[in-house]
This record gives C-alpha cells, sequence and structure tokens, in this order.
C-alpha cells in the first residue's frame, strides 16, 4: 500500500513495507518521488490521465493494469487500484506472475495493448 499526494506528479508520500516484498524498494528510498517514475515509458501519458480522471472526479475506486520498474530493472506486470481519500490518493499493487488465476485478466489487458506477458 503506498499513499500519493494530489498534485499532477503523484509524489508517493507514504509506501509499506510491503513494496520490499513486492518491487524490492526500502519505502524511505520511494518517498518523495514521482510515482511516474516507476511507469514504463509507454504507459506514463496513460497512467498520468486516469491518475488526474481519479482526483478529478474524486473516485471511489479506479483500476489500472500497468507495467512497473523493480529494483532490479524488471518491468513488472501489475494491477494498480487507487480510491481519493481526503486530500491523499491511497493504492495498492498487486503483481502477476504466470499460472496465477488472475493471469487471464493481464492477458486481456496486454492483448489489448499490444504488450508482452513477461517483463524482462
Amino acid at each position: 500500500m503506498y499513499a500519493l499526494d494530489l498534485t499532477p506528479d503523484a509524489n508517493i508520500l507514504f509506501a509499506s513495507d510491503s513494496i520490499l516484498d513486492i518491487l524490492g524498494y526500502q519505502p524511505d528510498e520511494v518517498k518523495g518521488q514521482s510515482a511516474f517514475d516507476y511507469f514504463h515509458p509507454e504507459e506514463v501519458p496513460f497512467a498520468r490521465s486516469v491518475h488526474s480522471r481519479g482526483v478529478l472526479l474524486d473516485k471511489a475506486a479506479v483500476l489500472h493494469y500497468a507495467r512497473v520498474l523493480s529494483k532490479t530493472g524488471q518491468w513488472m506486470s501489475c494491477e494498480c487500484c487507487f480510491t481519493v481519500v481526503h486530500n491523499v490518493l491511497v493504492a495498492s499493487t498487486s503483481i502477476y506472475f504466470k499460472g496465477e488465476r488472475s493471469e487471464s485478466m493481464n492477458s486481456t489487458y496486454c492483448k489489448a495493448h499490444s504488450l508482452p506477458l513477461t517483463y524482462t
């Protein structure tokens, strides 16, 4: 879980310890950074659009599929779910690995966006 400010840069205000397990970063390493620094460059414009619409419309929940950069430099296929709570955006990220039940959703997303299912 992490919390972002509502600015267009979506700066990371807080990251839970689970970020170490999921992406390999220590929470303090990402604090103050733009969340978009970790998205694949091809997906940043769409991610910014999703973020700004979610903030503008004060959405209860938004789901977005994207590639996120791990500390090892690997692009991880993930599902990002966020909601606006008061003056922050609270989000969670789930990483998909081949064989998991949700792989079919990830596969559909990747095919629709001409993305590979595994990122190296």
